[in-house]
């Protein structure tokens, strides 16, 4: 039987591991719009302007991909700590082993997947505002 404290550990390392990823696909996207960005000034005013401008919508369909993809998990993580503290170790146990870690992997592969498709998505914006990918 992990200890109440163990268990504790697991569930603030799911926690982490979630914020850890979010705040690295946010700053992959403003890595990614500065890179587009810089070749855009080579173009003019107008393409650097649209490529901000996209860059700002990307990064908005990012932070709601992240939200989207985690909060609910986050929610039961915040719960199953709730639990742990009203001493149900058994359950927080098992839904750690069932539930939770499966259920993980799922969500950072969903995450990751639509924060690609998203970022596809504005690299082809971001063409289009220097005159490439008509």
């Amino acid at each position: 039987m992990g200890s109440n404290q163990q268990l504790t550990s697991e569930l603030d390392t799911l926690i982490n591991e979630i914020y850890s990823i979010r705040s690295e696909q946010i700053n992959r996207a403003k890595d990614i719009i500065e890179q587009k960005k810089e070749l855009a000034k080579e173009v003019g005013k107008q393409a650097v302007e649209c490529t901000e401008t996209e860059g700002y919508k990307y990064l908005q369909q990012i932070e709601e991909n992240n939200v989207k993809y985690t909060s609910d998990f986050l929610e039961q993580l915040d719960g199953y700590k709730k639990a742990l503290e009203n001493g149900e170790d058994e359950k927080v146990k098992k839904a750690l082993e069932e539930t939770l870690k499966p259920n993980f992997e799922s969500i950072l592969t969903n995450l990751q997947a639509e924060g690609e498709s998203i970022t596809l998505a504005y690299v082809s914006k971001a063409n289009q505002c220097r005159g490439l990918d008509h």
